[in-house]
């Protein structure tokens, strides 16, 4: 969209003097994530008094006491970490020169912090895709200072008013900023200008021109954080842990009960029998004072009347024909079975919102079989590869803004960038995995089968060493045996192969270049091992590791 005079600006913010209830409500949706998933307030939003069931007193020490719940989303969120470390994808750039695609690649390499743009990506949007959907990612530039664009997150809270089309915009108008003579001053973007704007206290409206530049992103420079559209809303975003949002607000209010419970568990009380001089002198232990009760013991007709666990409750003493406890004192302590029975019940909320949210709870033990496993995870990988979509969207949107403004003879309608992150997400530990692999090796299964679950347990082991995992999948690919034992070789093959397979480590210890393919080392293999065996060299198999 482009204004097409100032008249139609002017009214743009007239229209929106007064905020927008979805910009209102957005803003509340925001605070309330907030607290939840980073603790922000969260006992003051989140720790209310339950009424008719707890005083004020126990509300506040409850309030107190409580903690938030940000490991719960820590817990839930975790593999949202494939998105960006998963192996495999590809990106690439088209409709440059080669000059072009060199500059590009370098500023999207460090945009800011030493950071790339994936990286930056990682640790600020896919954060704020959750607490803040209704934020943008904008671009800022300084053309005078040489700085090219850069992404930035703009809280809902610094904005008044948008227009979207998808994810992108057609116009932005962030909040005024209140001047010192009382004057306000906008901004806002348009497709092809920022304009900033002064109103005075009189409601007139005049264009700052020495603040009013165009731009060359060719399209407002600003990406809404979440691609879920509110249904029925016809701007207002949704977070993706949405409907989690009721079961994690039960989860802080069972667990703030639990812990004051806790705490109380903890201090058991001490009763026991008055003892002589513990009556109240004032009353001499009747409670009363004519008619009205005792101002100096509450009542008690004890003078230890204090309500809480450093003092004792005291009790009268049986009178004849009364029973009486032995021994005449002791302790009361808070049935500790509620603590069992909450801490079941927590657990059960967690992994309800962990199945609603994932659509699966990750059986990772290593006696499922792999065909549980399977079915367990594909829900799992089908709502990552939602996160990955709009990822790439992200990455892919951004880099093309950022090359408009940079090439300014670029067309602004033609894309560049092609971006494809990896799908090889690791749900399980390494352990589940290779106990996977073991358990189909043991029970004879095929070597698809057996090549894709090794793999499996190459990318989980070696998740964050892109070196390692490239030389392990290569070993994997020379040794002609890696799935099988001497002793299952020998029963299929000859004591030949069976040489073949135990010498094969030896061999590889021996190797320093690993940038040659498979098939030129597993024919260096072929060469060594035949001079070797034909030396009739003694063999002794070594032990096998986890690695063969």
């Amino acid at each position: 969209m482009v204004f097409k005079n100032e008249e139609q600006i002017f009214k743009y913010i007239t229209a929106n003097k007064q905020t927008p209830v979805w910009i209102t409500e957005a803003r509340g949706y925001h605070k309330l994530l907030l607290a939840l998933i980073d603790g922000e307030g969260f006992k003051e939003l989140l720790i209310e008094q339950i009424e008719h069931l707890e005083d004020k007193n126990k509300a506040a020490s409850r309030k107190k006491y409580s903690r938030n719940v940000t490991d719960f989303y820590e817990r839930l969120l975790r593999l949202t970490d494939n998105i960006y470390n998963s192996t495999g994808g590809i990106k690439s750039y088209n409709n440059l020169s080669d000059s072009q695609m060199e500059d590009l690649g370098k500023h999207i390499s460090n945009i800011g912090g030493g950071k790339s743009l994936e990286s930056w990506l990682e640790s600020t949007w896919l954060k704020t895709y959750h607490q803040d959907p209704n934020g943008i990612v904008f671009l800022e530039y300084d053309a005078m200072l040489g700085i090219e664009p850069r992404p930035t997150y703009k809280s809902i809270n610094t904005i008044r008013n948008y227009v979207s089309n998808g994810q992108m915009l057609e116009v932005l108008l962030f909040e005024p900023l209140q001047l010192e003579d009382g004057n306000k001053q906008w901004v806002v973007v348009d497709d092809v200008t920022f304009y900033t704007i002064n109103q005075s206290v009189k409601d007139t409206f005049t264009i700052v021109d020495e603040q009013t530049f165009n731009h060359e992103f060719g399209r407002v420079p600003a990406i809404i954080n979440s691609d879920i559209q509110r249904i029925g809303y016809k701007e207002a975003r949704l977070s993706p842990i949405h409907n989690v949002i009721e079961l994690s607000e039960k989860f802080a209010r069972d667990l703030s009960v639990k812990t004051v419970y806790q705490q109380l568990a903890g201090f058991p009380r001490r009763w026991s029998y008055a003892s002589e001089g513990s009556s109240c002198p004032s009353c001499h232990g009747l409670g009363q004072n004519g008619a009205d009760s005792c101002g100096t013991c509450g009542g008690s007709g004890q003078t230890n009347n204090k309500k809480d666990v450093t003092t004792e409750d005291i009790l009268s003493i049986p009178e004849n024909g009364e029973a009486a406890i032995v021994p005449a004192s002791g302790y009361v302590s808070p049935d500790l079975a509620y603590l069992a029975d909450s801490r079941i019940e927590l657990k059960e909320l967690e992994d309800l919102a962990a199945f609603t949210h994932w659509g699966s709870i990750i059986n990772t033990q290593a006696v499922a079989t792999a065909t549980e496993v399977v079915i367990n995870t594909q829900p799992v990988s089908m709502r990552l590869n939602k996160y990955a979509n709009v990822a790439e969207y992200m990455e892919s949107s951004i880099t093309d803004l950022i090359a408009n403004n940079m090439f300014l003879e670029k067309d602004k309608t033609s894309s560049v960038a092609s971006i494809h992150y990896g799908r090889n997400y690791i749900i399980e530990s390494v352990d589940a995995v290779l106990g996977r692999y073991n358990t189909a090796r043991a029970s004879g299964d095929n070597t698809i089968v057996l090549d894709r679950l090794y793999q499996e347990y190459l990318l989980s082991k070696y998740r964050s060493d892109e070196t390692g995992l490239s030389i392990a999948i290569k070993k994997s690919k020379v040794d002609y045996y890696i799935h099988y034992t001497s002793e299952q070789i020998e029963s299929l093959l000859n004591d030949k192969e069976v040489a073949r397979k135990v010498l094969f480590n030896e061999w590889w210890k021996t190797i320093v270049d690993f940038n040659k393919s498979s098939d030129v080392l597993r024919g260096q293999y072929d060469a060594w091992f035949e001079v070797i065996y034909n030396k009739n060299v003694v063999v002794k198999e070594t032990e096998v590791t986890e690695d063969n």
